[in-house]
């Protein structure tokens, strides 16, 4: 026959590793990171030859700006060209990446930023008209 100590004994064993385990489905969960939210955006809407062109990687993840991002770099091509320049870029402060570039001509390019921070890593990309 089992004694009452040995049962509270057991029963205790048994809830400390059923705490233990949800505890730790709860770490995980927690400490899983919401993806990166990359918002590019490109100034003037109508940019002109010889002026310059604002290209902006506004970083945020689960609602904060990142400004420590492991890598923020702006590849911008002419369409149709297989020349491809890729520019790294610094923090400007709240989470905002920026590059600034005149083109001296005119056409269609495309512009990705290239964001990698907190392991994860974002890609969003435009197309602009300079005249």
């Amino acid at each position: 026959m089992i004694s009452m100590q040995r049962v509270a004994g057991l029963l205790t064993i048994s809830a400390l590793l059923l705490s233990g385990c949800n505890s730790s489905s709860n770490d995980m969960n927690h400490d899983m990171m919401s993806p990166l939210n990359v918002n590019l955006t490109v100034t003037p809407d109508v940019p002109t030859v010889n002026n310059k062109i604002r290209f902006e990687a506004n970083v945020m993840q689960d609602g904060k700006a990142v400004d420590q991002a492991k890598e923020v770099a702006f590849e911008i091509w002419k369409d149709g060209s297989d020349q491809h320049s890729k520019t790294p870029v610094k923090s400007a402060g709240a989470g905002i990446y920026v590059l600034e570039k005149t083109f001296n001509e005119p056409g269609t390019y495309h512009v990705i930023s290239h964001v990698t921070a907190n392991s994860m890593h974002a890609m969003p990309s435009a197309d602009f008209q300079v005249k």
